[in-house]
């Protein structure tokens, strides 16, 4: 079934490069959100796999298994993979572009990306930034170590929000 994954992606990547041809999207733009939906596909096939999911027999049916809490799972994943927040952010967008193209085709009747927000960058000139940095660190690799990693994408995310409201000047 991995073979048909694969398909389902590569006709999606086709259809969304002709949405934002229709859409005169810049080059520049058209390079960076194929390559963001492309590295997004290939974590939600791995993600699919790694969940041992029924492997979906529709390229309409792949997008149908993709929620509000998937996306949430993914973007915790960009940010425990140290991804920068403008590169999580662009791929954000990427993805709410992608899912405007699927109801535009018919691959799907509901956009769970409408209720995604980007991240919050940091403010590095706190004095904080590198405590804050060290500390999430720190808190990643201790779960990694005691196995925990199920449990780790939304406490991952509760810390740092935390840190980000705190790390905000009206709170120190």
């Amino acid at each position: 079934m991995l073979s048909n994954l694969r398909d389902y992606q590569a006709i999606l990547e086709n259809g969304f490069e002709q949405f934002l041809l229709a859409q005169e999207a810049s080059d520049k733009t058209r390079k960076n959100y194929r390559s963001d939906i492309r590295q997004f596909l290939n974590w939600l096939i791995s993600t699919i796999q790694s969940r041992n999911i029924e492997a979906p027999k529709t390229k309409e049916a792949l997008l149908k298994l993709v929620n509000s809490d998937f996306l949430e799972n993914y973007k915790s994943s960009q940010t425990l993979e140290h991804t920068p927040a403008s590169t999580i952010n662009r791929r954000l967008s990427a993805i709410r572009m992608f899912f405007r193209c699927a109801l535009r085709n018919g691959w799907t009747y509901d956009d769970p990306a409408v209720q995604i927000s980007n991240i919050s960058r940091p403010t590095e000139n706190s004095p904080y930034s590198d405590v804050m940095r060290e500390a999430l660190g720190a808190y990643r690799r201790y779960k990694e170590q005691s196995h925990a990693s199920d449990q780790i994408d939304q406490e991952f995310i509760d810390i740092q929000e935390f840190f980000e409201w705190f790390n905000q000047p009206n709170q120190t």
